[in-house]
C-alpha cells in the first residue's frame, strides 16, 4: 500500500506540477492579452488621429477647390473684360485713323483754300489797281469835262 500511496502521491506531484505550469502558462497567456489590448487601445487611437488628419485634410481639400472656383471665375471675368478692352482699343485706333484721315484731308483743303486766297487777293490787288485807273482817269474826264463847260460858259 505504501507504494500505491507512493504513486498517488507521486501522481499528485506531476498533477500539481503541471498545474502550476499551466497556471504560469495563463499567466503568460494574460499578461500577453493585455499586452495585445493595450496595443489594440493604441492602434484605435492612432487610427482615429488618422480619421480626424483625414477630415481635416478634406475640409481644406474642399476649401482649395472652392478658392480655385473663385479663381477661375475672377480670371474668366478679367479675360471677358481684356476682351472688352481689346475691342475699344482697336475701335478707338480705327476711330484714330479715320480722324487722321479727316485731318488730312483738311490740311490739304486748308493748303488749296490758302492758294486759292493768294490767287484771289492777287487778282483783287489787280481790279484795285484798275479800278484806281479808271478813277484816275474818270477824275481827269471830269476835269476836262468842267473846263469844257467852264468855257463854255465864258
Amino acid at each position: 500500500m505504501e507504494q500505491l500511496l507512493q504513486q498517488i502521491l507521486d501522481t499528485l506531484n506531476e498533477v500539481k506540477t503541471k498545474v502550476e505550469s499551466l497556471e504560469e502558462g495563463q499567466k503568460r497567456l494574460e499578461e500577453r492579452q493585455t499586452r495585445l489590448e493595450e496595443r489594440q487601445t493604441q492602434l484605435e487611437n492612432a487610427f482615429s488621429r488618422m480619421e480626424e488628419r483625414q477630415t481635416q485634410l478634406e475640409n481644406a481639400f474642399s476649401r482649395m477647390e472652392e478658392r480655385q472656383i473663385q479663381l477661375e471665375t475672377t480670371q474668366k471675368s478679367l479675360l471677358a473684360g481684356q476682351e472688352e478692352l481689346y475691342a475699344l482699343v482697336q475701335a478707338l485706333m480705327h476711330r484714330q485713323d479715320e480722324t487722321d484721315a479727316k485731318l488730312e484731308a483738311l490740311s490739304m483743303d486748308m493748303h488749296k483754300l490758302h492758294g486759292k486766297v493768294e490767287k484771289n487777293t492777287e487778282l483783287l490787288q489787280e481790279l484795285l489797281e484798275r479800278h484806281q485807273s479808271i478813277y484816275e482817269m474818270l477824275g481827269e474826264h471830269e476835269i476836262a469835262i468842267r473846263t469844257l463847260r467852264k468855257r463854255k460858259s465864258i
